[in-house]
């Protein structure tokens, strides 16, 4: 009876040691990065410079939100060759991939474009889009640009949804 208590005694100590071994590295595993660069206005038209700031800010947040690309860490930086730097001071372990976007309008659509860069040489490896449709003015109350900004801000919500989950399959598939 002794000899069964020791014995179940010793392998939940085992199993403990286990269990907190396990979880202690995977405290200091390597993380994976994702690496946004700010998205860039292909138009070049001035009154379109806030869809950067839209599109940069929703990126950012729903990408750093710990159920949305598990186990990555998001991080920013002002360009390809940063995040190249970064790569080579890191002996290329960091970032794990550069998110690189743009878009442009012609007439009443935007294209959102969004691609997967190697942090190794900045080539290109995957990539996906979609397409706003921008529904008009909806905002009487508000000046020429204020209502266009508050309108194209709206209907930019459902397409970078969708934008984000392309971006979560393309990271998964490099992931494999």
């Amino acid at each position: 009876m002794k000899e069964n208590r020791t014995v179940a005694i010793i392998l939940v100590v085992l199993f403990m040691i286990v269990s907190i071994g396990g979880a202690i590295s995977s405290l200091y595993a390597e993380p994976e990065v994702i690496a946004i660069l700010p998205f860039e206005n292909l138009h070049k038209k001035p009154h379109l410079e806030f869809v950067k700031n839209i599109v940069h800010e929703k990126l950012f947040t729903q990408l750093s939100s710990t159920d949305t690309v598990p186990g990555f860490i998001v991080i920013g930086v002002s360009s390809v060759d940063d995040a190249k730097k970064l790569y080579e001071i890191s002996k290329g372990k960091l970032p794990t991939v550069i998110l690189q976007g743009e878009y442009f309008m012609i007439r009443d659509r935007m294209a959102l474009n969004v691609s997967l860069l190697s942090p190794k040489d900045g080539s290109r490896i995957d990539g996906t889009g979609e397409l706003v449709v921008y529904k008009g003015h909806r905002h009487p109350e508000l000046s020429g640009q204020a209502n266009f900004q508050q309108s194209l801000y709206e209907d930019i919500q459902e397409p970078l949804n969708k934008l984000i989950k392309g971006i979560q399959e393309l990271i998964a598939k490099e992931k494999n």
